[in-house]
């Protein structure tokens, strides 16, 4: 496999990949700022197809290619391959679609670490209000035992009050 091969399935596999988190985000709504990186992404993605498109319009290098000279259709391949790949505006795209790729990396560890800040606010507050029932608790059970002692000292001071209210 030569470079230009190289380069073309690594193009593809970067658009794969991109189309893999896209599925992703289908199932996990983005936020606006992550939507609009994607949006870009996208558009970056059409322009790459877009360009390779047309320069495989313009090449017809399959009519150059005699039928019983399968090297020369090799180096015209390569050769049309290197003219494709080497074009400024492809370059351009690719770069572009690297920083918005990286772009969205930053995003989505921005995003991840708002979410785990939530979660760690949320635990915070339930452990607060986990402490402040354990106090309620706390002093419920200090009226209930100060209540039992007080019920036993009147039982103590008065047997026959407590027996007579118990009759009816």
């Amino acid at each position: 496999m030569d470079a230009s091969q190289d380069v073309l399935i690594d193009l593809f596999g970067r658009i794969e990949n991109f189309f893999r988190r896209l599925e992703l985000y289908t199932e996990v709504r983005p936020t606006a700022a992550m939507m609009d990186i994607i949006v870009n992404i996208m558009i970056e993605v059409l322009t790459i197809l877009g360009i390779a498109t047309k320069e495989i319009k313009q090449g017809h290098t399959s009519e150059l290619i005699p039928a019983n000279s399968p090297h020369l259709a090799y180096h015209c391949e390569e050769k049309y391959m290197n003219k494709l790949l080497g074009k400024n505006d492809i370059e351009s795209a690719l770069k572009r679609l690297d920083t918005l790729t990286q772009e969205e990396a930053r995003m989505a560890t921005v995003e991840i670490l708002k979410i785990v800040r939530g979660i760690d606010d949320e635990v915070n507050e339930t452990k607060q209000v986990t402490q402040q029932n354990a106090n309620n608790t706390n002093v419920i059970m200090q009226h209930t035992e100060q209540t039992a002692s007080y019920v036993d000292e009147a039982k103590r001071s008065s047997p026959n009050l407590v027996s007579v209210s118990f009759r009816g």
